[in-house]
């Protein structure tokens, strides 16, 4: 199945318009709370860039299934 990776920021949605093909949703699950960690290391809060707020994890029929937060 194949999800999507959107990052949540404080202005709106950054989309991932290719998606991954996954092998269930617990495999994405892992992939959003790895790509927060990396994320939150790469954009801390308070560094005067963007403001990242979560990965939210959609599904191939466009339904939200996960959302891991960014801190």
């Amino acid at each position: 199945m194949r999800y999507f990776f959107h990052i949540r920021t404080e202005d709106g949605l950054i989309l991932d318009q290719e998606g991954t093909e996954m092998t269930g949703l617990e495999q994405a699950r892992e992939e959003a709370l790895t790509s927060a960690k990396e994320l939150a290391t790469e954009f801390p809060p308070g560094s005067g860039g963007v403001s990242l707020k979560s990965v939210e994890v959609v599904d191939e029929v466009l339904r939200t299934v996960f959302c891991a937060p960014i801190f």
